[in-house]
């Protein structure tokens, strides 16, 4: 009973499957009846369809347009997707509440489309977004909307999910010809553009990343003038450009397209500022020779830029971008960002006010150097030092002496900077620490106040704590874990930090004794007695070798050497250091 059930059933399917042959092929032979002009006018005249009911005719266009892909991956068929195209053109002049109704719908279509393993109806999809996006941005945007920005969104889909580099490219030329043909037009479209870019800037594949990049040269030496200018998009247009510029800046694999990215940056912002300077200009009515433009665009103009949010928003991507730049580990590239950050703030940081500077200094220029704190002591003199560090200090440096007037409430912050510098166990970063002062000091110490002494008088005594000799703890206890050759690096690191203090001492009390108050030159006559004592202390102590167990015989010797050079250094310092004050007096005296 079974098997004749099986059978039946057997038989009941192979009647089911040639009745459905039979019926697929009378339907094929009745739509071949069919005028095909009339099919088309179905879809051509969808326009007519009321509000409603083109919502529904969409829907189900995607809907079978799906089934056709699924049903057979490899070779679907495209016929309803070929209709999704053309409803979608003939259907653009509908109002835009409609249009983004319905858009909702095509969009995610288009978006799914892009992504079928079959690359040639992919490829299809972007290329028909393509030829739309023409059609769609030929009309202007109102402002306040963004209709361009959901149109463009499955480019960036496509760019940000596609595992297909031939799709990735496709896209990137696709948006190159719609951008180039359509910029005048573009608005609230640019967000979606760049996030296309930005994508492409992280790309491993050497065409894309420069097809996209040739697009972004191009947007900025034609356009950038024009889409920063726009009221309802132009700020976030700009922001947009920026993080794309430095996304490329950042990619190791291109290192020539890195260093004309951050070159970019600064063209950016001469383009922005001379926008500036050309209202500046025009408002100024009585400047008929545009010296308010020459004023401006050299930083010497009224303008001024403060820590208000639009002047934030204007010079924070900039800055913050130049800085992430700085930390690349190409060389290059590092010391191009460098560079063009400082240029930037001497350029035009006359016109910064002290509120705005003070963001810049702790949001930008202070955390330059957060990697001081993790330099290892064992590392040495480290590439990032000699290379980068220095180099920024003394750029700093230059900067706080030339803007001083609006600078000066934050010297307090960049004396402890410099005293970090000073204290760490790197004697690489000591000396920068050290030649920072005295280039600040060599420049500014005679407009320096007495709370400016008190400020610098306070750091030099911390860090003469900080670098004290290690006790006997230290030496025998907390190396413990550290070799015979690594614990006398240490301590003979430590004591040239301190020969380098006290040759800072002594400088600043012969060099700035007339700018010295008696406070702050006592208090810098204390430290160099107490440094003796110190020295003086431990050179008695151990001279028994007591406490130098862990340096060994030659260690230990050389040890007390550099106790006995600090001891002399630091009395010769304070006699000098008092002579010094003597004769002062003395000149003052006969002068009165």
């Amino acid at each position: 009973g079974k098997q004749d059930g099986g059978a039946l059933g057997k038989s009941d399917s192979g009647h089911d499957g040639t009745a459905h042959m039979l019926i697929e092929e009378a339907n094929s032979l009745k739509i071949e009846e069919v005028d095909t002009a009339v099919i088309d006018r179905v879809f051509s005249s969808s326009a007519k369809l009321s509000d409603e009911a083109i919502v529904d005719f969409v829907t189900h266009l995607c809907a079978i347009s799906r089934e056709e892909i699924q049903a057979n991956p490899s070779n679907p068929r495209v016929f309803s997707m070929q209709k999704v195209v053309e409803i979608t053109y003939f259907n653009m002049s509908r109002i835009r509440i409609v249009w983004s109704r319905i858009w909702s719908i095509l969009g995610e279509h288009f978006q799914s489309v892009a992504l079928v393993s079959n690359i040639e109806l992919s490829m299809y999809a972007i290329d028909s977004m393509r030829q739309l996006a023409l059609k769609f941005l030929e009309k202007d945007e109102l402002t306040s909307f963004h209709f361009q920005r959901d149109f463009l969104k499955p480019f960036d889909f496509a760019m940000g999910n596609s595992k297909s580099a031939d799709i990735r490219e496709l896209v990137i030329r696709c948006l190159t010809q719609v951008v180039l043909s359509t910029a005048r037009n573009i608005k609230s479209g640019w967000k979606v553009a760049f996030q296309v870019l930005n994508t492409a800037g992280r790309d491993t594949a050497e065409t894309i990343v420069t097809l996209a990049f040739d697009l972004v040269r191009k947007v900025v030496y034609e356009s950038f003038e024009q889409l920063i200018e726009d009221p309802a998009h132009g700020s976030a247009a700009y922001v947009d450009c920026i993080n794309c510029l430095t996304t490329f800046a950042s990619n190791d694999k291109f290192t020539a397209i890195s260093v004309e990215a951050v070159d970019l940056i600064n063209t950016c912002t001469r383009i922005t500022i001379k926008g500036l300077a050309r209202h500046a200009a025009e408002e100024a009515v009585a400047d008929l020779n545009g010296a308010a433009e020459a004023r401006l665009q050299s930083g010497g103009g009224q303008y001024q830029f403060t820590e208000s949010e639009p002047h934030v928003r204007l010079w924070f991507p900039v800055l913050t971008g130049l800085n992430r730049i700085s930390v690349d580990p190409r060389l290059d590239i590092r010391s191009r960002a460098l560079d063009s950050l400082f240029e930037v703030l001497q350029t035009y940081g006359e016109m910064f006010s002290p509120g705005l500077w003070d963001l810049v200094f702790h949001g930008v220029l202070f955390p330059l150097f957060d990697d001081i704190r993790h330099v290892d002591e064992e590392q040495g003199e480290t590439e990032w030092i000699r290379t980068s560090c220095g180099p920024a200090m003394h750029k700093l440096s230059e900067l706080f002496a030339r803007f001083f007037a609006s600078l000066s409430g934050l010297l307090p912050e960049m004396f402890r900077l410099l005293g970090q510098c000073i204290a760490h166990q790197n004697e690489a970063v000591a000396h920068i620490g050290v030649g920072s002062i005295k280039a600040l000091l060599a420049e500014k110490a005679a407009v320096l106040t007495d709370a400016m002494w008190d400020s610098l008088c306070e750091v030099v005594s911390s860090v003469f704590e900080q670098a004290s000799p290690l006790s006997d703890s230290a030496l025998s206890e907390e190396m413990a874990h550290v070799g015979m050759d690594d614990r006398l690096r240490v301590v003979g690191t430590r004591h040239r930090v301190r020969m380098l203090l006290l040759k800072l001492v002594q400088d600043l009390c012969t060099d700035h004794s007339k700018s010295l108050g008696q406070g702050q030159m006592t208090k810098l006559l204390n430290l160099l007695g107490k440094a003796h004592n110190n020295a003086l202390g431990c050179s008695l102590e151990r001279s028994t070798g007591r406490g130098l167990e862990g340096l060994g015989q030659v260690g230990a010797g050389q040890y007390l050497q550099w106790i006995y050079a600090e001891s002399a250094e630091a009395s010769r310092s304070e006699l000098t250091f008092m002579l010094h004050v003597f004769h002062r007096e003395q000149e003052a005296l006969l002068k009165g």
